[in-house]
């Protein structure tokens, strides 16, 4: 799943931002590596993580930085946005929500050749459950589990 797109920098990339230059780097640097877990683990992009998605997360991240591989993707468009399930179990409120986007999301190799997906527009469905724990003082919402279909 593409739940964060970066830029080649490592940073949280704007739908908006053509990130195209990737495909011509040859393999990103540890600090870029680095910078794609500061922005999962402190929600530069708006949305906190539970621990165990984040660590899913990171383990894709630690995965391609050992192939020597980038991850492309860039949101062109959110379609539908709906909520499919809501749930309270004991003090823990949760939702489901599915969003239909236009997505390009591609890995690269190190020598910037495609190892999967495409550099085409492509409509991606996702499932995002987020959860909050409703006797915290905080009020924020964490992605507690992400599916891409």
């Amino acid at each position: 799943m593409s739940a964060i797109a970066t830029t080649p920098s490592g940073g949280a990339a704007s739908p908006q931002k053509d990130i195209s230059t990737v495909s011509s780097m040859t393999q990103k640097t540890q600090e870029e590596h680095d910078s794609e877990r500061e922005v999962l683990r402190y929600a530069d992009v708006g949305i906190n993580l539970t621990d165990d998605t984040y660590r899913g997360f990171e383990s894709a991240i630690a995965a391609r930085e050992v192939a020597g591989e980038v991850q492309r993707g860039e949101i062109r468009a959110i379609n539908t946005v709906a909520v499919e399930a809501a749930a309270l179990r004991d003090n823990t409120a949760a939702i489901t929500v599915r969003f239909v986007s236009d997505q390009i999301n591609e890995t690269l190799d190190r020598d910037g050749k495609p190892v999967s997906g495409t550099d085409a527009v492509t409509e991606i469905t996702d499932l995002w459950t987020f959860e909050r724990e409703l006797r915290q003082p905080d009020p924020a919402w964490r992605l507690a589990a992400a599916q891409s279909g």
